[in-house]
């Protein structure tokens, strides 16, 4: 079974380059242009490495916060009902 790697990236040319050279390596690879597009799809698969700029991981863990503080508010608020 191959590596899955999610490359996360908002330039395209960035991002065909990266997932050309993983994809020669044998490597699955999975391209997200947004950090909300990532977290989309990690409900469905989970990637060996993924790999991203310092301001898409910023963005990613922005988009991440924000998804948690929607769930906690969801349970919290099922929870009281």
């Amino acid at each position: 079974m191959n590596p899955h790697i999610f490359v996360i990236e908002d330039v395209p040319e960035m991002a065909e380059l990266v997932s050309m050279y993983l994809k020669k390596n044998q490597m699955d690879v999975t391209v997200c242009t947004t950090a909300e597009e990532a977290l989309e799809k990690l409900s469905s698969a989970v990637p060996d490495l993924d790999t991203s700029g310092l301001m898409m991981l910023a963005k990613t863990m922005e988009a991440k916060d924000t998804m948690q503080h929607n769930w906690n508010n969801m349970v919290l608020n099922h929870s009281h009902e």
